[in-house]
């Protein structure tokens, strides 16, 4: 390996962080890193250029993990869909990365409002114990904990109109945001910290039908729903949290602004309206779905 030169372990290669994370790995031109893509599925893959290795695998599989591992000086940890509550999964990364001495491991977690020790959501309990293995472990690190993602309202519409428990502004934030930021920090050297996310200003639903209306040329309205209209419309596997997400939008912990972002970046996260517009062929699909998603895959 030349002098300065960094190899990435990468899972999550084929969700909307990891994938957007290799775009602009991609786009950066360095000659200074390589990729290990490390995935279950790799028919799934975008087509990447030759310094991207693809090694299929699961996280259940140790070996397979350190065979992808294997040459690597940094990792990113980002896992999505009902793996998040298994936090055996990247602890599993994060035994081999102690192992091989890993120099830099930077992982995408919950948010503040769900990861922390006694969380009653399954998927912040996941976060929180592997946050805490990653700390424990010796190795330098950075976590990103996000807000609430801007894409997760695309499951709150129902009969063409935009459904929330009430009316509380949100620090929404894009996935995008946070693969420019795990990027960043994949080329920095390791700060040891949780670094906390929100989008650049707070945004109340009055606003979000204001924007998606102009963005999508519709008339959608707001319309409340108690909380336990959304928590039984999920899978069981991810009620807990939701049930605790909206009690915490409910208590604020949601109409919360950080400058993480803009400190380490230089420039504000994307704005909510650019989002919608970046996202309008989702936006618009979610929007004629004509039920809510929050159960879409129950």
């Amino acid at each position: 390996m030349k002098k300065g030169f960094e190899t990435i372990f990468v899972t999550g290669a084929t969700g909307k962080i990891g994938s957007y994370l290799c775009e602009l790995a991609e786009e950066s031109r360095v000659d200074n890193f390589g990729i290990h893509l490390f995935v279950r599925d790799p028919s799934k893959l975008k087509s990447f250029k030759p310094y991207f290795k693809i090694f299929k695998g699961d996280l259940t599989d140790e070996k397979a993990i350190k065979r992808a591992m294997a040459g690597c000086t940094k990792v990113f940890l980002v896992i999505g869909g009902k793996s998040c509550i298994d936090s055996a999964l990247e602890n599993n990364a994060i035994k081999v990365a102690k192992q091989l001495k890993i120099s830099h491991i930077i992982k995408i977690s919950g948010g503040n409002a769900v990861t922390y020790a006694g969380t009653t959501s399954t998927v912040g309990q996941a976060h929180f114990r592997n946050e805490t293995a990653i700390m424990k472990s010796g190795l330098d690190f950075d976590i990103i904990r996000p807000a609430f993602f801007s894409q997760n309202i695309f499951r709150q519409f129902l009969s063409k109109n935009f459904v929330c428990p009430d009316s509380f502004d949100m620090a929404y934030i894009d996935y995008r945001d946070l693969a420019r930021y795990g990027w960043c920090l994949l080329q920095a050297a390791p700060l040891n910290r949780i670094h906390h996310l929100s989008g650049q200003k707070l945004v109340s639903p009055q606003q979000v039908v204001s924007v998606i209306n102009r963005v999508l040329g519709q008339k959608l309205e707001v319309v409340n729903k108690p909380i336990e209209w959304f928590v039984t419309n999920v899978p069981d596997w991810y009620s807990s949290h939701v049930k605790l997400v909206l009690e915490k939008v409910a208590e604020g912990t949601y109409s919360v602004l950080t400058n993480d972002y803009e400190k380490l970046m230089g420039c504000p996260p994307i704005s909510f309206e650019d989002t919608m517009n970046l996202d309008k062929k989702k936006l618009a699909w979610s929007v004629d779905q004509n039920k809510a998603l929050w159960g879409h895959d129950k």
